[in-house]
């Protein structure tokens, strides 16, 4: 019967697996919880989002409404009936419904939803907060068989916080010194500031639109009215909508003061707005209810530019709601954070995907009240500065590949955050009956909705849709030939803390400090709103080729058509910054009318010469009379590394029946075939399968051999999860042998979510075998995304000095470990080793030395051992 039921897994804390509980949650109190359903064709919608967001596209631009997307990709009716009726028949009285069928809010005591979802309500200690907070001891299951994508309100682990810092103490009375320009007091920024510093002499002020705010408190009227009367701006509507009973009692605390500024921020950028919408939880809401309240965000869809200052919890039913805000057309800007450089996890949701996450500056001007002068990154101190990363969930999207990253020491392979920037220093506001000057990125993400609401006024003027999520043609625009027309580039400053010192600088071009920069007013509003390109690119959409290591591959080469649909001739070109792609021609003219030119991408000898690979790239063809420029993504899958022909083709199996498969994506429904209440999606990592590995009762192997050079040095990376079923997944075993050579070999590993693992090996011959190894009698792995390349010889990048040391700066691998070694004398055979071996943790390593007595010193660098 057990087995019957139906596992949502995801759902514990992971501080809640290693630490005791200190108490049971009292079985009457009553608890709010979401239950969450997965959209239909979520694919599709993926799709849907890139095509909405490809300039040149039929689909481009063409959102859906709340209503049409319901129709499309809303659960079944029957399936949001039945997971009703489960609530009803075990004593969850249902609170609330919503209009796009994701969410069933229901109520209950703690005994009935743990009777219901076969927990037990637990009380323990937070780690690095002065409060207790409650958690489900297990995975929650449900005698249910609809499918269940997500149940939120079962902890209150992280409460939301909001990104603010203040800057002259709890009365403002005493605030720090100015480092502004403004016309406020202390000479900070406030009202018509920010219109003179980012859209000089541009007349468009909102009309018409409406601004949405993400809110874990209230705010009094009279500060918002304070402040308009202070910068002479006229009253904006401003409405409040409480979510899941929330009364609306302002705290007086640091949250309110959040409030304020997130209402006055977006009017000051676009006085005339519609309305601002102050969307409002309780400041202790859990997931269940930040979820409705983004929920009504999207089912409303009457703010187009949306706004959040705060980090909370999210799961994968707010995934699905930010994919509808893209797909409706609505931005949503989330504040990067105010702790400096993220080296681990990023605090949710900054680094998500589906949202433009804003950092922070210093904004210097001509004079008080005066134009645009410069801009630094925001960096107040070792422990307070503008936040930026690499996330550490998020795959790089479409929108961020194709950019060199190597000097910004950003990743080519994850999510880069910020995306853009503005000032998030000495600004005044109007707050709990009094006013002060602040900071934090939780100024610049409401400026950026509401330069937003100015480009969507204009769009409405042109007769267009609304620009919606800004990510894709930020990024075109930032590898464009209109970028510094368009962006304040921002290229001082930096995020570092005490915990990174050498991460992150601000750096020319896109940095993990500031993004692409600042908007640069009239410029990049009639940029976002350009209209399509002249260049007619057929097909839209570049190529994932796919094979064993060497080939043959699925698809050798794609033709492209280029056609001019303007009035003038047309000179374009193309980048291509993939090694084992060739691309020819690579430039040429189109007559109006004319002829159309033909482009080939096709594999090379770099594609067929390597062992196994899952890498991407682009192509950008580039419109040289307008700088538009055009991305398409590129992908090769060798060696079935991602499993992504559907089976073990390439792979030689050995053991049980039934014991391993490759497990794909079930796009249209949840599916539990493989392992009883695991969605079979969890094992895929990347793409469309994954490999299954439960083999019981011995080891069973998974081996390719695969062409190498002999002596040279490899990468190997592959992403491992481990599961549990019934509670338990030991007896265990997981093992990698390269060439006979055991690199990795444990028993009875814990459970754990998607992890990297990564080896440096060698080709031992032509042909070297790589075996994966593999048991687990209660449970499953999850294998993906297997991955060897050769570690490419280390380049000297830099050389920077004084009296008394200089610093050489190398191009490096991560995860590799290098040797810098120096003579006196190049007829020398020894060389010295200088200093020791180095691993490097990022595209970049630095040496330092001391300045020689030697008259001469020649250095090299080598990976090492």
């Amino acid at each position: 019967q057990a087995s019957a039921r139906q596992f949502v897994p995801l759902h514990l804390p992971e501080i809640a697996r290693l630490q005791r509980p200190i108490g049971r949650l009292n079985a009457t109190n009553q608890l709010r919880l979401s239950i969450g359903l997965s959209l239909r064709n979520p694919q599709g919608l993926t799709n849907l989002l890139q095509q909405l967001y490809q300039r040149g596209s039929p689909r481009f631009h063409r959102y859906l409404t709340p209503g049409e997307f319901t129709a499309q990709f809303a659960p079944a009716a029957a399936a949001y009936r039945a997971v009703i009726d489960f609530a009803n028949a075990h004593g969850l009285r249902v609170t609330g419904i919503h209009a796009n069928r994701t969410l069933v809010d229901v109520t209950g005591s703690v005994a009935d939803i743990e009777r219901a979802l076969r927990v037990h309500m637990n009380i323990y200690r937070h780690p690095t907060e002065s409060r207790t907070f409650y958690a489900a001891d297990a995975d929650p299951s449900l005698d249910l068989v609809t499918p269940v994508l997500a149940i939120a309100g079962l902890n209150n682990y992280t409460i939301p916080q909001t990104r603010l810092k203040t800057e002259g103490g709890s009365q403002h009375n005493t605030p720090l010194p100015n480092t502004g320009t403004g016309s406020g007091p202390n000479n900070d920024f406030w009202g018509g500031d920010f219109r003179a510093a980012y859209v000089p002499g541009v007349s468009l002020d909102g009309t018409g639109q409406a601004v949405g705010l993400v809110e874990f408190d209230n705010y009094r009227l009279s500060d918002i009215s304070n402040y308009e009367n202070a910068v002479n701006i006229a009253p904006v509507p401003v409405q409040t909508v409480l979510i899941d009973g929330f009364d609306g009692t302002p705290s007086g605390t640091l949250s309110e003061q959040e409030v304020d500024l997130d209402i006055e921020l977006p009017i000051s950028m676009a006085p005339g707005l519609s309305r601002v919408l102050v969307y409002e939880c309780s400041p202790y809401a859990t997931l269940a209810q930040i979820n409705d309240m983004l929920n009504q965000m999207a089912n409303d869809d009457v703010a187009k530019q949306l706004s959040c200052s705060w980090n909370f919890d999210i799961n994968a039913s707010t995934e699905q709601i930010f994919q509808q805000y893209a797909a409706q057309g609505q931005s949503f800007f989330i504040a990067s954070g105010d702790s400096g450089a993220y080296t681990g996890p990023v605090p949710e949701p900054a680094d998500d995907p589906n949202l433009t996450c804003v950092g922070g500056t210093y904004l210097f001007t001509t004079g008080t009240g005066g134009a645009w002068a410069s801009e630094t990154a925001w960096d107040a101190n070792t422990s307070t500065s503008s936040s930026g990363g690499i996330s550490a969930v998020y795959p790089i999207p479409f929108w961020q590949q194709g950019m060199d990253m190597s000097a910004n020491q950003g990743s080519a392979t994850m999510r880069n955050l910020p995306d853009v920037a503005m000032v998030a220093a000495s600004v005044w506001i109007f707050e709990r009956g009094g006013q002060g000057n602040c900071s934090g990125t939780s100024l610049a993400a409401p400026l950026w909705a509401g330069f937003t609401a100015l480009v969507n006024q204009q769009a409405a003027l042109n007769g267009q849709p609304p620009v919606g999520f800004l990510n894709p043609a930020l990024y075109d625009i930032g590898k464009s030939a209109n970028y510094e027309a368009c962006f304040h580039d921002i290229t001082n400053g930096n995020n570092f803390t005490a915990e990174s010192p050498g991460k992150f600088s601000a750096f020319p071009a896109y940095d993990l400090c500031t993004g692409w920069g600042t908007p640069a007013g009239s410029n990049l509003i009639a940029t976002l709103l350009a209209p399509a390109d002249a260049l007619v690119l057929s097909p839209q959409l570049g190529f994932t080729a796919g094979g064993p290591a060497g080939g043959p591959f699925n698809i050798a080469s794609e033709k492209y058509t280029l056609t001019n649909a303007g009035t003038a001739p047309l000179n374009w070109s193309i980048v291509n910054t993939s090694l084992w792609l060739t691309v020819s021609p690579a430039s040429g003219t189109l007559a109006p009318g004319g002829s159309a030119a033909f482009v080939t991408v096709s594999l090379n000898a770099d594609a067929t010469n390597s062992p196994i690979q899952d890498v991407s790239g682009a192509v950008v063809f580039t419109d040289l009379s307008d700088g538009v420029a055009r991305e398409l993504p590129f992908a090769l899958l060798s060696g079935n590394g991602g499993f992504e022909t559907g089976d073990f083709t390439d792979w030689v199996f050995s053991g049980g029946s039934n014991a391993a498969a490759a497990v794909g994506v079930d796009v249209s429904r949840y599916s539990d075939d493989i392992l009883p209440g695991i969605d079979d999606s969890l094992f895929v990592h990347s793409g469309l399968y994954g490999a299954y590995l439960g083999q019981r009762g011995s080891v069973a192997t998974l081996s390719q051999t695969l062409p190498t050079v002999i002596g040279q040095p490899y990468h190997l990376s592959f992403w491992l999860q481990s599961f549990a079923q019934n509670g338990t997944n030991t007896p265990n075993e997981f093992l990698v042998q390269w060439n006979g050579h055991t690199l990795f070999d444990q028993t009875n590993l814990p459970v754990f979510g998607w992890t990297n693992f990564q080896f440096i090996v060698t080709g031992a011959q032509n042909a070297t075998s790589l075996m994966f190894g593999f048991r687990n009698d209660s449970a499953a792995f999850a294998l993906d995304d297997i991955l060897l390349q050769p570690v490419p010889a280390p380049t000297f990048q830099s050389v920077t000095g004084n009296a008394n040391s200089f610093t050489l700066t190398v191009n490096a691998v991560p995860e590799v470990t290098y040797q810098v070694q120096f003579t006196t004398d190049l007829i020398l055979a020894n060389w010295s080793a200088l200093g020791p071996p180095m691993t490097a943790t990022n595209n970049v390593l630095t040496f330092t030395d001391a300045l020689p007595a030697n008259p001469q010193r020649f250095y090299r660098i080598a990976t090492a051992p």
